[in-house]
């Protein structure tokens, strides 16, 4: 179904070159046909050559549907991409139907969160064969708060990714390991201190937990019983962007809180 759409557009293209100059002209008929009688990589050929006389949307738009019948997906994505740019409105519908993607993630990392209280949702779009992705956070009345573009070819840490990383097992599992891990601290117990200790960490590529740091402690032990913990944890599901995985900056809460506030040395 989509070949025969875009074969639609083509012809309909075709049907409407004007202001080129002679060589560019010829070259591309000499596409539209080759492409009429089934020789793809020959139209793409006439086309570039056309390109290269006098570039305009028209042709660009032409080689590029030429290359999705050749399975070239990047040549298809990057001639849609700059007509695009150059304001064409067939090549524009094409690249957002075929090339882009949207991914929304409801749930917003406490870095973020952090920064930006009143975030709500987060957008990550990239275009196919692209590296770089744009991330935009929205509040909750869908205004933008945040956008930055990202490139994931890099070394680099990241704050969101499509896919966050994630505990083996999951979120409850998470819980149930701190719970069975932290020893709450003899001098908290004692001094009555309760609270959260926001730690951070990287969790890379690998899986690894590296970089374990203390963002905002209580005190009384319960920090450095924390990082200890966090430390050991088993190596995680990293998170990944266009299906690769990065390192992630991750952020997380540890609630303390004294179930029996006269004994000491007892667990989370």
């Amino acid at each position: 179904m989509k070949k025969n759409i875009l074969f639609a557009a083509f012809i309909l293209l075709s049907a409407t070159i004007f202001g080129q100059t002679k060589n560019s002209d010829n070259n591309f008929n000499l596409g539209v046909a080759a492409f009429q009688a089934g020789n793809y990589e020959k139209a793409a050929a006439y086309f570039t050559e056309s390109l290269n006389e006098l570039p305009t949307t028209n042709c660009m738009v032409n080689r590029a549907i030429t290359y999705y019948y050749l399975g070239d997906t990047c040549k298809f994505c990057g001639d849609l991409d700059r007509a695009y740019k150059l304001g064409d409105t067939t090549a524009a519908k094409l690249f957002k139907e075929n090339c882009s993607i949207t991914k929304i993630i409801d749930k917003v990392p406490d870095s973020l969160l952090q920064k930006h209280p009143k975030a709500k949702y987060i957008e990550i779009r990239h275009t196919k064969c692209d590296p770089d992705s744009i991330v935009t956070l929205f509040s909750g009345d869908s205004e933008k708060t945040w956008s930055n573009v990202i490139s994931f070819e890099s070394d680099e840490v990241y704050t969101i990714v499509e896919i966050m990383p994630e505990f083996p097992g999951g979120e409850e599992s998470r819980n149930q390991y701190l719970a069975q891990n932290i020893i709450y601290p003899l001098a908290a117990a004692q001094n009555g201190i309760e609270g959260i200790v926001y730690v951070s960490f990287v969790v890379d590529k690998n899986g690894e937990v590296r970089n374990v740091k203390i963002l905002r402690g209580i005190g009384g032990g319960c920090d450095e019983e924390a990082v200890r913990v966090v430390k050991r944890m088993p190596k995680w599901k990293p998170g990944t962007q266009n299906g690769k995985p990065v390192n992630v900056l991750f952020n997380m809460p540890i609630y303390y809180v004294l179930s029996n506030p006269t004994k000491s040395g007892n667990r989370k």
